[in-house]
């Protein structure tokens, strides 16, 4: 039975990395159907491993109370803080995907203060301004091109702190701006002291580059030379994940800013396309909701916009991020006002 559960878990795996959610929450639940009551004590890293996976499959299949279910178990059994901090992550991005951002924050900021990584958890623009200072003095002290020779980090607590500051950037950029900043230069600041990487080390310097540099600061050259660092970031780590991201980043901060609003259309349709193939449903959902109102904002014609929501919108639905479905339909409203077809 072990083995069997062990097989299913390997195929369950490979399904999800083919974006087969449906069918790879069967294969993981069929795993823990086989193994043994005793399984925690007997197979703990096993037991441990397949749950969690069975939570992040079903987050990424919209089953949000399978979610809190397995967490149940997860939290129960785990025996220690960094192994269930994998499911904390899959609980943030299942409560952000529902618009439950202050939940999402306080679950990983909770976390965090339990690694005792501590972060301002009402920012101010004076803690802002303080953690742009360092983050400027620490990368204008190293070379960029060291950052790319740096080694990924085994450090179990380092990794914890670096996924859980991941996972809440989403929440924090929509609910709290300034929250967003603090993790982000907070991540950048972490990596160059302790000179690591870890798998998804890109992603903090895409933030930084796209969204701040760029986006809020204008400073178009500096944020394209941190952009190159993060897209070689991502290439030497192996990142399938990064792609939908960096062209969400291109298409929503910074092409507009260089040239005509259209130009961002492409980026913003890989960033859906490439967002599904991979699993990164967050971002598929940003990518063509943004599609969409900048065609808006851009003149496209109105009947071709309402065309798009119509294919879309049950696409959005189906993802069952929440949030960002209750903007979808606003703006598609707004297209059947000015048509008057409402």
């Amino acid at each position: 039975r072990t083995r069997i559960a062990i097989l299913n878990h390997q195929a369950g795996l490979k399904a999800k990395e083919s974006a087969a959610f449906a069918p790879a929450y069967q294969l993981l639940r069929t795993g823990i159907d086989l193994i043994h009551q005793d399984s925690w004590q007997s197979l703990y890293d096993f037991t441990l491993a397949i749950h969690t996976d069975a939570a992040e499959v079903a987050y990424l299949a919209a089953d949000h109370d399978e979610v809190e279910r397995l967490g149940g178990i997860i939290l129960k059994n785990a025996r220690n803080l960094i192994g269930k901090v994998p499911f904390y992550v899959t609980r943030i991005n299942s409560l952000t995907s529902l618009g439950r951002f202050k939940e999402a924050l306080d679950t990983g900021l909770d976390t965090l203060d339990a690694l005792d990584f501590k972060v301002p958890r009402k920012p101010t623009k004076r803690h802002v301004i303080l953690a742009f200072l360092r983050v400027e003095t620490a990368l204008r002290m190293t070379s960029l091109d060291s950052i790319l020779k740096y080694p990924e980090t085994k450090d179990p607590r380092l990794l914890a702190i670096f996924k859980l500051m991941d996972s809440m950037r989403v929440s924090s950029y929509i609910s709290f701006m300034e929250m967003i900043a603090i993790f982000t230069f907070e991540s950048i600041c972490l990596l160059i002291k302790n000179k690591c990487l870890y798998r998804d080390g890109w992603f903090p310097f895409i933030t930084y580059s796209e969204l701040f540099l760029i986006g809020i600061m204008g400073n178009i050259k500096r944020g394209d030379q941190l952009r190159k660092i993060a897209e070689l970031l991502a290439d030497r780590l192996d990142a399938k994940l990064s792609e939908s991201v960096i062209h969400f980043g291109r298409g929503c901060f910074a092409l507009h800013r260089i040239d005509h609003l259209r130009t961002t259309f492409p980026s913003l349709m890989q960033c859906y396309r490439v967002g599904l193939e991979y699993g990164n449903i967050e971002f598929a959902s940003f990518g063509v909701a943004f599609l969409s109102m900048y065609m808006f904002m851009a003149g496209v014609e109105l009947q071709e916009i309402e065309k798009d929501f119509r294919t879309y919108t049950p696409l959005v639905a189906r993802l069952k991020q929440e949030r960002v479905l209750t903007a979808y339909q606003f703006f598609h409203q707004v297209v059947l006002n000015l048509r008057g077809l409402s």
